[in-house]
């Protein structure tokens, strides 16, 4: 009873923006927004590579260049293991989401001009790369610049716009000429650049290089107010024991470490072996060889991703 009313309290203050919650919310929104075009590149070949194995395709492709389309996308995800860490710790959240927009229109671009299917190979392991990148780096920036109770909230943002992604490149893709989705979501990036431009960046990071006076102006910043004291020292605090409360080794197998651990592999294992990335991947062939006599296959795959949508939705507003 208590935590439902706790809930329901931060959900009240959510929805007033009230106590300082307006710059984080625009902050992580402008994030945010980077998931569209991870959504609409995830789903990107489900309604784009039946056209490029149609007569009128602008890039002649075989069947073997299909699913190596498909699986370079996936094979290029582990690349981000090693670079995330890196970027995120030595440049910033901040800068390390703005680089990887620029790198995203690039890839946009590549695809929308591509002729050969070697370049969409190119512009599908930039994507695969940068897809994980996103995910994380979105996901620390949005947590560590938010209060604890909008936290949650604001980090499902992430799979909303994921999803509307699916629902614009499965609108778009089938009923477009071949370059009108990456016009799309390099203008949707470019608004993500230039609105997340001005935004601070995480005090945690600046806390971390020892920049303690940007870390107050930045949290001053996101709180909208001046007395911030009392939460910067525990910032600080907190900062300073995990750094210095045990080394790597002890870090690495403490048991909430390893919980952690096993429940995140799980889920990935579990998210994958059910099927889910190669349906996403594959929606149109699997509905258009399903022979619905009800609704076109093209329809059926954007009420697919909407179910998907509200899904979401009501998960983050009622739970």
């Amino acid at each position: 009873m208590l935590l439902n009313q706790q809930r329901k309290t931060a959900m009240a203050r959510f929805y007033t923006l009230g106590n300082g919650y307006i710059l984080q919310i625009l902050a992580a929104l402008s994030a945010s927004l980077l998931e569209i075009s991870d959504g609409m590149q995830y789903g990107w070949s489900s309604p784009v590579i039946p056209i490029l194995e149609s007569k009128n395709s602008p890039v002649k492709i075989t069947s073997e260049d299909s699913t190596w389309l498909e699986t370079i996308f996936l094979l290029a995800g582990p690349l981000a293991l090693v670079i995330t860490p890196v970027l995120v710790d030595k440049i910033g959240r901040h800068k390390t989401i703005l680089i990887i927009s620029c790198l995203s229109i690039i890839g946009w671009i590549l695809i929308g001009v591509g002729t050969r299917v070697e370049i969409l190979y190119l512009a599908r392991f930039l994507f695969g790369t940068v897809s994980d990148i996103i995910f994380t780096t979105v996901a620390m920036y949005t947590s560590e610049i938010a209060d604890k109770e909008i936290r949650g909230f604001l980090n499902g943002l992430m799979y909303v716009f994921l999803y509307l992604g699916f629902i614009l490149i499965y609108s778009l893709a089938p009923s477009t000429p071949f370059y009108v989705p990456s016009v799309v979501a390099a203008g949707i990036l470019l608004l993500q650049i230039l609105t997340f431009i001005p935004m601070p960046e995480s005090p945690y990071f600046l806390m971390k290089k020892q920049r303690y006076e940007s870390a107050m102006k930045s949290l001053k910043r996101l709180r909208s107010k001046t007395n911030c004291e009392t939460e910067f020292e525990k910032m600080k605090n907190c900062m300073e024991d995990s750094e210095h409360k045990s080394n790597i080794k002890e870090a690495i197998f403490k048991k909430t470490t390893l919980k952690a651990f096993i429940c995140a592999t799980i889920l990935f294992v579990a998210q994958h072996f059910c099927g889910l990335s190669v349906i996403l991947m594959n929606l149109y062939t699997i509905l258009e060889k399903a022979g619905s006599i009800y609704l076109d296959s093209n329809t059926t795959e954007i009420l697919f991703a909407l179910l998907m949508l509200v899904s979401m939705i009501t998960r983050f507003t009622t739970r």
